[in-house]
């Protein structure tokens, strides 16, 4: 197998906004030495294609209009794309995979979310032209074990179409000469319902008030966010203020501060719903930050399945003495090693070239 000589047209939902499968898309397209081109679908005001560029990477913002919009994804998938390109798609975005499908484009379909877009809940959706789109695709990446069950159990495609490909994390270099105290609890992630983001705090105030460490909770909360919800948020707000001297809702942060907050934490608590590969809980672990989980959280549960290190499920209330073992045992920054993007870029472009030579 060859290395992939095409370009790769990232399609993502938000690039201007706060989204996590976006942002996987461009941890690839930094570690890739091909090209990459992004076609943006989101919610504006423009009435044709607008080219821009962010950080030297190539954005294609599409109209929201349906019909401009399906006019811009026909002139980008007839006049753009060519034999050697491919197209992925991050999350099912049914008019352009329609007409990729179509125009027989080479199409790599990355479900991003449980119950968003895997096909089980694809099926329930009932988009029209569902089955033909699926027979066209050359792969789908389930993103975890839990999601290509899901995929094989709705019957929709047969298994060797189905690929599992973690989402990836930059492993930041570690400079020894610096000593960080670890002396407080994050929350990382946007303020919806999804995200659990209340009963974190709820679990904060039964179990940890008490240790003197202060929680923040870190991420977005605002219409930025297609789950925002006001009302959820002025609930979590108001038990914040109960608590105002131990817990701080610091909205969003830029990369630097967030990796401060890594390493300062003592644990990140994680009771999300739902996810895909959840890249707040590898980016914790890449700074050996233990990450306390929902027990029926399967998805965490087999990125933290480390022999070495003891039960961080939240129903065991884990120590503060525990968490700081972890934390200077290393074992959670060599299982980031498994999710290095580096890795993970290799496998996404042997599989470009793949599909590409099968089709020759």
């Amino acid at each position: 197998m060859g290395d992939f000589k095409g370009r790769a047209f990232h399609f993502v939902y938000n690039y201007w906004d706060y989204s996590g499968a976006t942002q996987q898309s461009i941890k690839l397209a930094k570690e890739s030495s091909y090209k990459t081109i992004f076609i943006n679908s989101q919610k504006n005001n423009l009435f044709f294609l607008n080219h821009t560029s962010d950080n030297n990477r190539e954005v294609i913002n599409v109209p929201s209009l349906l019909v401009s919009r399906i006019l811009a994804l026909l002139y980008i998938l007839i006049f753009k794309v060519k034999k050697n390109d491919v197209c992925h798609f991050h999350g099912f975005h049914h008019i352009p995979l329609f007409i990729a499908s179509l125009l027989s484009r080479v199409c790599f379909f990355k479900c991003t979310l449980e119950g968003v877009d895997d096909l089980y809940s694809l099926k329930l959706r009932n988009p029209k032209f569902l089955n033909f789109i699926l027979k066209k695709i050359k792969f789908i990446n389930s993103l975890n074990e839990k999601i290509l069950r899901i995929n094989k159990e709705s019957n929709l495609c047969h298994d060797d179409k189905l690929v599992v490909i973690p989402n990836g994390v930059e492993i930041e270099e570690i400079d020894t000469s610096l000593v960080y105290e670890r002396n407080c609890f994050i929350c990382v992630g946007a303020v919806v319902p999804r995200k659990n983001v209340k009963e974190v705090i709820e679990y904060y105030i039964h179990n940890y008030l008490d240790s003197e460490l202060p929680l923040y909770v870190i991420g977005p909360a605002d219409n930025s966010i297609a789950e925002f919800n006001e009302a959820y948020f002025q609930e979590c707000l108001l038990l914040a203020e109960k608590y105002s001297e131990k817990i701080f809702i610091v909205g969003n942060k830029n990369k630097q501060q967030l990796f401060e907050y890594y390493r300062r934490a003592t644990a990140m608590l994680f009771f999300s719903h739902k996810e895909g590969t959840p890249n707040v809980v590898l980016e914790a672990i890449s700074f050996n930050c233990p990450v306390i989980y929902k027990k029926a959280d399967e998805v965490v549960r087999s990125i933290l399945s480390i022999k070495k290190i003891d039960n961080l499920q939240c129903e065991t209330t884990p120590s503060l003495k525990s968490l700081c073992m972890i934390s200077e045992s290393g074992e959670l920054r060599k299982r980031a090693f498994d999710y290095n993007i580096r890795t993970i870029q290799i496998k996404t472009s042997q599989l470009y070239s793949n599909m590409v030579e099968e089709r020759v």
